[in-house]
């Protein structure tokens, strides 16, 4: 039910979820939103993790906490990698009114985020690739192609099929866009990031990209694009709070060297170099805002 309602009208969806980040950016909008707390243990594979919000929005008054954990393993919770739930309070007594699951929601927002990051620094889109095809990536070619100007997408997955399965699904929503699967190298005007991987493998040498978005790498265990991209792109982050993790942390990249999503959004690009790179590690607001477009626009109850 959650991803009919994600998908129903994924420009719909993209226009609220554009003009809410907008709103929180130019100060029309107020949050309160702490950083996220992660909790890890040595011995145990994956994390999880407390993602608290409050948006007040013209007459929205959103209170959401995410509580969701990353889960390596799969034993218990197959093809999972992302399991939790969202609670939204009541805005004025508190109480849970609503309890939702966390997979589909994180990985369409997620996919959202990617889309509106595009979107901000006006990236080159006529020929895209989405490396992984799991919800994250298949969210971000939905929401992408739904903002128009896509000419081309290619999937591309370690997984045999998936990248397949992906093409195909979305290949029916957009007949006009030449959809397809591929293995190899990813090359293309932008590039899409959105896999589980602890290597870095995305080399700024091997890839045209103009534009790279990298979503999956939001662990300190998990990395996906190589370190000589500090020094050939301009940084762009969904918040701060991403440079706490991934490879940006692995990097030891200071707030001095990234712009954030909000600044980008207000002031607009304002880098040096030819080539961006974009990286999100997953914030409480897109939930918050995921969940209020949920709220409005499916029954919940």
């Amino acid at each position: 039910m959650m991803h009919l309602a994600l998908t129903a009208d994924p420009a719909g969806f993209m226009r609220f979820m554009t003009e809410g980040v907008r709103a929180v950016a130019d100060g029309s909008a107020r949050i309160d939103m702490p950083p996220k707390q992660i909790f890890a243990e040595d011995d145990i594979e994956g994390d999880f993790r407390i993602m608290p919000c409050v948006l007040r929005w013209g007459e929205r008054h959103w209170k959401t906490v995410k509580v969701v954990g990353t889960n390596n393993a799969q034993r218990i919770v197959p093809d999972k990698i992302t399991v939790g739930k969202a609670l939204v309070l009541h805005p004025e007594e508190n109480f849970v009114t609503h309890v939702i699951d966390a997979c589909i929601l994180s990985s369409a927002r997620t996919g959202a985020c990617a889309a509106i990051g595009a979107s901000a620094l006006d990236a080159p889109r006529e020929h895209v690739a989405i490396v992984g095809s799991g919800r994250v990536g298949f969210y971000s070619a939905l929401y992408l192609c739904a903002q128009g100007g896509v000419a081309r997408l290619d999937f591309y997955d370690a997984v045999a099929g998936r990248a397949q399965h992906a093409a195909q699904a979305l290949a029916v929503l957009y007949p006009d866009i030449e959809i397809a699967a591929h293995a190899g190298e990813p090359d293309a005007d932008l590039i899409i990031v959105a896999t589980t991987s602890i290597l870095s493998f995305l080399h700024p040498g091997k890839t045209r990209a103009h534009t790279v978005i990298s979503l999956g790498a939001d662990t300190d265990e998990q990395h996906e694009l190589d370190p000589e991209w500090r020094e050939e792109a301009d940084l762009f982050v969904e918040s701060i709070d991403s440079l706490r993790y991934g490879d940006l942390k692995l990097w030891g990249v200071s707030p001095q060297e990234v712009t954030e999503l909000s600044r980008l959004l207000t002031v607009g690009r304002q880098g040096t170099r030819n080539r961006s790179v974009f990286i999100s590690t997953g914030s409480a607001l897109f939930d918050n805002l995921a969940v209020g477009y949920l709220l409005e626009n499916a029954d919940l109850a």
